[in-house]
């Protein structure tokens, strides 16, 4: 079992002419807890006492990033810079702020290629914020194909929860093992064993696992969420609020604590508590956000379809991919009379193979409203439930793609057909260029190209697959020159033209 903290040692840290070896164990014994805020308040007493001090210094900055404060951190690390802070850890703690002041690719170019497990961390965590999960799994794997030892826990828990999350249990099953022969009780371990029940269903499993990390680690709140995630699947809402309520007293403004709270809000219809809830911070809400289109949907359905337009309208210009947006908007369009943008919104979905009830449902009702004849197709299919079948062989395809099992992808989206379906044409030419088969990945890109001409991600593909396929290159550079003219600020894009012009010589 781990050693509890000494009382009379933590009373005594800010002690005058207390050594500097006294206060970095007493932080370095509560962040051995986890105890992240009692190590960040310790450590700024003793910075105060020593502001030059560059052991005192590192550490606040690692407790202020464990935190998730990279704003602070990066005062904290310009202190350590004066101090003579330098090195790899230095970079590393660098990278990390950069990362959560909104600058993966500064945290890119920090750590360059360096292959230290907290490196490939942090590296793999960058590449996810430029939504490039395809660089960040071979970081995971490479790493942790090593071994994991007690310095690669982090990185293991971030690759384990991938795995668990794609549906690949087995895997994250044999990394937690891994994970429990370097240590049984480390905090990452036990926060996987839970994340794995949670994700195979098992919620009495997840809520055992949950609690004992709680108890293991009572100021940590993401065991506490966990276990309200629990209580969501297993329908048990009131329970989960409850939870939250009372971590919520006892450790205020924690984000993770308003996410959930407001996913079983939602779920119990209680829109009015959303919007109090939200409210006041309504300014600061990322419009694409969950917790942003979660607001906007909570406005809706108290009767402010013309406030929860403008959100959504600016939730879909940020994410426009994104189906919840462009559903909401449709809806939002709908409830203020105007049909016709409400069916134009709705219709590239409705019009899938791949459209669900919802889809159909809000496709129907918003062409019946505009006039179309188009809402009698949608309510044929809604009638013979043929969604079902797609909706079936959908989810097979995602998890195929979240377990990189190409063939079985590439099955799947043959199998829906879709010649005409920018959507599935797309999914399929992504599996077989990375499945190598990449002549049948350019007729499906350009498939996708011809039904959406103008489309910034559809020139990219078409570009991507033609030049890392070795397949008409100067065609490709042309592609992936226009994709990145429409979306200049979009780093994929000009990452990927940087290296065919550099591959093409």
């Amino acid at each position: 079992m781990r050693k509890t903290i000494i009382l009379p040692l933590l009373l005594s840290l800010a002690a005058c002419g207390q050594s500097e070896s006294d206060m970095l164990g007493a932080a370095r014994e509560a962040l051995a807890q986890q105890d992240l805020q009692t190590a960040r308040i310790r450590l700024i007493s003793a910075v105060k006492e020593d502001p030059r001090n560059a052991a005192l210094l590192d550490l606040l900055a690692e407790v202020q990033l464990r935190l998730g404060d990279g704003t602070s951190a990066r005062d904290t690390l310009n202190r350590l810079a004066a101090a003579g802070g330098k090195g790899l850890r230095f970079e590393q703690l660098t990278a990390e702020m950069l990362l959560l002041t909104g600058r993966p690719q500064d945290a890119l170019k920090r750590l360059g290629q360096d292959s230290s497990p907290e490196s490939l961390r942090i590296r793999a965590a960058a590449l996810l914020a430029l939504d490039d999960i395809e660089r960040a799994v071979p970081l995971w794997e490479y790493g942790t194909a090593r071994g994991v030892g007690r310095d690669g826990l982090r990185l293991a828990f971030d690759c384990g929860s991938y795995l668990a999350g794609s549906g690949d249990l087995a895997k994250a099953r044999a990394l937690h093992g891994q994970m429990t022969a370097a240590d049984p009780e480390a905090f990452e371990t036990r926060m996987l064993a839970a994340r794995i029940a949670l994700e195979s269903g098992d919620a009495a499993g997840a809520r055992d696992s949950y609690a004992i990390a709680i108890k293991a680690f009572p100021r940590r709140i993401e065991p506490i969420c966990g276990q309200a995630e629990a209580y969501d699947m297993a329908g048990a809402l009131k329970e989960g609020l409850d939870l939250l309520a009372e971590a919520e007293a006892r450790m205020p403004g924690e984000p993770c604590v308003t996410e959930v709270r407001v996913s079983l809000l939602s779920q119990m219809g209680e829109w009015g508590k959303i919007r109090d809830l939200l409210q006041n911070s309504e300014a600061n809400l990322n419009p694409a956000s969950g917790l942003g289109m979660s607001y906007a949907e909570a406005v809706m359905r108290l009767g402010r379809p013309e406030l929860a337009r403008a959100m959504f309208n600016r939730a879909l210009a940020i994410s426009p991919q994104n189906p919840y947006a462009r559903l909401m908007l449709s809806e939002a369009q709908l409830a203020t009379g105007d049909a016709a943008a409400a069916y134009a919104t709705v219709a590239p979905l409705a019009r899938s193979v791949l459209a669900g009830e919802q889809e159909l449902d809000l496709g129907r009702r918003a062409a019946a409203a505009a006039g179309s004849p188009d809402a009698a197709g949608y309510a044929a299919r809604l009638a013979n439930g043929s969604w079902k079948q797609v909706q079936t062989i959908n989810a097979q395809g995602l998890a195929a793609v979240s377990r990189r099992d190409w063939p079985a992808a590439i099955a799947a989206w043959q199998q829906l057909g879709g010649a005409d379906d920018a959507e599935i044409q797309r999914r399929l030419a992504y599996a077989l260029h990375r499945a190598g088969r990449s002549p049948e990945a350019v007729i499906a890109a350009d498939r996708v190209l011809v039904l959406q001409p103008e489309n910034p991600d559809a020139l990219y593909l078409a570009g991507l697959v033609r030049t890392e396929g070795g397949l008409d290159r100067e065609r490709g550079v042309a592609l992936l020159e226009q994709a990145s003219q429409r979306q200049p600020s979009n780093w994929l894009f000009r990452e990927a033209l940087a290296k065919a012009k550099a591959a093409a010589g």
